[in-house]
């Protein structure tokens, strides 16, 4: 089962038959050696899956900030490059780099090589349509979620939390968008054998990947037949179940700052099915934030307004620079508040400050307004993604990204001036959203 894939897979290129070959001929010898050895114990399928969960973590190098002048241009050229500072203090003087960039994580490695090659060729004949929003081809999905090491594995062990309530009960899952590899509604199924586990996604291709997945672990008798049925078709037309009949409702379409994906619909639809009782969502809850970044990504400005140090950074899953800004320069929204992820707001709306001692012109272009969204992830509390960690934490930059100030308001003190925003849930960031410099007076 475990096979390298050769470069002559196909004749015909295909876009993900050549990704899977890429990550597989990128794997690591030791890790292709773990895999063939759990599979060889006992427990089968789902004692190997949950092995490899645990063993998930990030390889990350250690710079200062003087060596981060010579990575910048190297930086932007890595679009799948995941980093992370899990301190949010300006002082700091690191940034962090995953060291094993395009290496395949040992749980996406096992899930790739549960098929084999005659098997992927079989799947792929049928090429992807072209994607729109919230619906991801196989390739990009693998990238997106499976290399995000900390989402993964604080999503599964969330749902291993929230699903072993009810064991000693039938139960009724949904995982809305599992994407090719359900690793979240089969987490739910080896958490308990009483719970019966629906997987809704739109890519033609990823739900015929994510059955071809599921069967494995039926065949091997990890899960029972039909306790995870894989449905192709999208979450916001499909039939909905009835009132109150699902006791876990799951999906990870959300993109940073709750944009740019189709989550918070998601969510909404279903709020109606969710048990009132004993049901939970995960992500469980979302706290978000706004701040205003430097479009000249990194610096600080002193009293006088001159850039003269870099913040601490972190390079994205898209490959975007960030700025790692403390805490108090951010703004709570919606008062602070964690939302359910069923009663997300249909538009957030915020204003802030313009920064003090800094002149029109200075500000002018040169400042974005950012959004980000924190997860608490399972209704315990025990699983939480914060600002940073993650791709769908990160800060997402609102409109084409800067601030622009009218000709009217150049003239005035900016202590007469805010930022005033507004952007709606689920949308796309650069065009349902909105960013003006306004007088205070206009802000209310």
């Amino acid at each position: 089962m475990i096979n390298e894939m050769g470069p002559n897979i196909e004749d015909n290129f295909d876009p993900t038959l050549d990704f899977v070959r890429r990550r597989m001929n990128a794997s690591r010898p030791t890790d292709r050696k773990l895999i063939a050895g759990l599979l060889q114990g006992e427990g089968g399928l789902g004692h190997a899956f949950s092995s490899l969960v645990e063993k998930l973590s990030d390889s990350r190098k250690r710079y200062t900030l003087e060596q981060l002048k010579q990575r910048d241009s190297e930086a932007e050229n890595h679009a799948a490059t995941y980093t992370h500072v899990p301190q949010e203090d300006a002082g700091k003087s690191t940034m962090l780099r995953r060291e094993d960039e395009g290496i395949p994580s040992a749980l996406e490695l096992f899930l790739i090589t549960l098929l084999s090659d005659k098997e992927w060729i079989q799947l792929c004949k049928t090429r992807e349509k072209p994607t729109h929003l919230g619906e991801l081809p196989a390739r990009n999905v693998i990238e997106s979620v499976l290399a995000d090491e900390p989402r993964t594995k604080k999503f599964i062990h969330a749902v291993q939390s929230d699903v072993r309530q009810f064991r000693e009960s039938a139960s009724t899952i949904y995982d809305a968008g599992c994407g090719p590899f359900p690793m979240l509604g089969l987490s739910a199924a080896l958490a308990s054998p009483r719970a019966q586990v629906i997987c809704l996604e739109l890519n033609p291709l990823s739900a015929r990947i994510a059955q071809a997945i599921v069967d494995k672990f039926v065949a091997d008798s990890s899960i029972a037949p039909g306790q995870v049925i894989i449905k192709e078709g999208d979450a916001l037309s499909q039939p909905l179940p009835p009132e109150g009949s699902i006791d876990l409702f799951i999906s990870e379409t959300l993109g940073a700052g709750l944009l740019d994906e189709q989550g918070p619909a998601i969510f909404s639809r279903y709020a109606k099915s969710i048990n009132r009782e004993r049901g939970s969502t995960i992500p469980y809850h979302a706290k978000l934030s706004a701040a205003l970044v430097p479009v000249n990504k990194g610096v600080l400005h002193t009293r006088e307004g001159i850039r003269v140090e870099k913040y601490p950074f972190v390079i994205n899953a898209n490959g975007v620079e960030l700025p790692i800004l403390p805490a108090q320069e951010w703004k709570p929204l919606e008062d602070g508040r964690d939302l359910p992820l069923t009663h997300i707001p249909a538009q957030i709306e915020g204003t802030i400050d313009l920064p003090r001692l800094l002149n029109i012109s200075a500000f002018d272009r040169n400042y974005g307004v950012h959004v980000c969204t924190e997860f608490v992830i399972d209704r315990q509390g025990l699983q939480v993604l914060t600002r940073y960690e993650t791709f769908i934490t990160s800060p997402m930059p609102l409109g084409v990204g800067v601030v622009t100030v009218p000709d009217e308001l150049k003239e005035a003190k900016p202590a007469s001036l805010k930022i005033k925003f507004s952007f709606i849930p689920g949308s796309d960031s650069r065009k349902a959203s909105k960013v003006e410099v306004v007088r205070k007076d206009e802000a209310r």
